[in-house]
């Protein structure tokens, strides 16, 4: 087998761009870069991607670290991502990489089937590709150290060292680089079958708690029961007859509160689709020093899509940068982060893609981020 790799600095590719962006950063995605072949076309995406442009939306200082090829798509990908005003000094060029018959130079590209019913999307990888070759340097660690958050995602585990992959072992290094600075840890769980083990996602939590401030995990409501049976724990499902949603979120909270003490996250946020959101944040990152569980039960626009044809792709990852910008950032409390949270998922599960402008949201979302409103429909409760 040949194994060949050549990174070509992005500085010059784009003039728009220079190493020292990545030291402005406040915050460093770390993971994929890739295209989602929707049903109406490309749409730039990879969670880590989506995160880190949402951010810069929300005008974070972002810098994104993945890799992509020497290919039309790899240019046209770094090309959006500087439009949208992410930092890509960190991005990472493959000229031609195989690996035991595999071709694997290629820019990502993943095939999303959106069920015509819920609008909910499967995933089907192009494997491998780019994204799963990233290289730890050291321009990377000491973005990892100066930043004020490092977000990562599970799927960067999915090939580990198969087919020579090193983005596994790259994001790792990232975690413990992060753990020398003062940066918060984001896991975002991203359960993709075939592509995840028990052991891959709970060998990342383990690194970041070990090596770093974990910060916060995040995961949705599909995956909360699949962690908690991985670390031992009971599901406790909820009754099929319970109309209570207000129950049924603070039992969530409660599970999370279990799985973040067990795998040492200081907050555990659980997402719920259109029902909204949990987040659990320990006594060490409350104002009343006490765990607390705060809920939301999804946001409503006033102004709803009329285009007919949409889609979810990139609706967690636009809640968790609302959530990343408002806690870690801002330092807002966990009522109005979820309430930014769900207001900017539920925009964005209304569009196409997974990355639409800000600009075009309607205006009760844009308030949201400009002003503290005098009422809000989410609750929390300190646990004794």
């Amino acid at each position: 087998a040949i194994w060949h790799s050549n990174i070509i600095p992005i500085s010059s590719l784009s003039s728009s761009t220079t190493p020292s962006n990545a030291k402005q950063s406040d915050v460093l995605c770390v993971g994929e870069t890739l295209w989602d072949g929707l049903p109406l076309g490309l749409f730039l995406g990879g969670a880590p991607t989506n995160v880190a442009i949402h951010l810069s939306e929300l005008n974070v200082r972002t810098s994104i670290a993945a890799r992509v090829g020497d290919d039309a798509l790899g240019k046209e990908a770094i090309r959006r991502l500087d439009n949208r005003g992410v930092h890509t000094s960190l991005m990472q060029r493959s000229a031609f990489v195989y690996r035991e018959s595999k071709e694997a130079g290629s820019t990502g590209l993943v095939v999303a089937e959106v069920d015509k019913v819920t609008r909910d999307a499967s995933y089907v990888f192009d494997t491998p590709s780019a994204w799963d070759y990233l290289e730890f340097n050291p321009e990377l660690e000491k973005a990892a150290e100066g930043a004020k958050a490092v977000v990562v995602g599970t799927i960067a585990s999915r090939l580990g060292s198969e087919y020579g992959a090193t983005t596994a072992d790259a994001v790792q290094k990232v975690c413990r680089a992060a753990g020398q600075g003062t940066a918060g840890v984001v896991l975002d769980v991203n359960l993709r079958p075939p592509w995840y083990t028990p052991h891959a996602v709970l060998n990342f939590a383990e690194c970041i708690a070990n090596h770093s401030n974990f910060a916060m995990l995040k995961l949705n409501d599909d995956e909360l029961p699949l962690l908690e049976s991985w670390c031992g724990l009971s599901s406790s499902p909820q009754s099929a007859d319970s109309t209570n949603d207000y129950d049924m979120a603070m039992q969530i909270g409660e599970r999370a509160a279990l799985l973040g003490k067990t795998i040492g996250a200081k907050r555990v946020c659980v997402t719920r689709g259109s029902k909204g959101a949990v987040l659990y944040s320990s006594s060490s990152v409350t104002p009343s020093n006490k765990d607390q569980i705060a809920t939301n039960p999804g946001f409503v626009s006033s102004t709803h899509n009329a285009g007919g044809t949409t889609d979810t792709v990139g609706a967690g990852d636009s809640f968790l940068a609302a959530l990343i910008k408002s806690l870690l950032l801002d330092g807002q409390e966990d009522v109005m982060a979820l309430k930014r949270g769900c207001a900017l998922g539920g925009y964005v599960a209304q569009c196409q893609g997974a990355v639409p402008s800000h600009e075009d949201a309607p205006d009760d979302l844009r308030l949201l981020f400009q002003n503290e409103p005098s009422s809000s429909s989410s609750s929390f409760m300190d646990l004794v």
